[in-house]
């Protein structure tokens, strides 16, 4: 199977839900098989992250957006140094 690279719009979805305080891969891919994109997790109530299983605190962190500077300021980083993203949920 060949893997495609993301967009830069689903690149900082990923990037931002990667990058809340927190949030650790096991947690990060229960919301994902849940809410299916991280741009779906992202846009979750804190009732409906806490009802997927995460703690009030990382819910808190997630439903506030405040990932998102972290996520454009190391996307950029990325950039400059040629770096890419693979989403968990790719084969590789």
């Amino acid at each position: 199977m060949l893997a495609t690279s993301l967009g830069q719009d689903e690149e900082l979805h990923w990037l931002a839900l990667r990058l809340v305080p927190g949030l650790g891969a096991r947690n990060a891919g229960k919301l994902i098989e849940r809410f299916r994109t991280p741009q779906a997790v992202l846009r979750a109530s804190r009732t409906e992250l806490e009802a997927a299983g995460v703690s009030g605190s990382v819910a808190q962190s997630i439903a506030s957006g405040c990932a998102f500077d972290d996520a454009v300021a190391q996307q950029e980083k990325m950039a400059e140094s040629g770096a890419i993203s693979i989403p968990i949920t790719d084969a590789r």
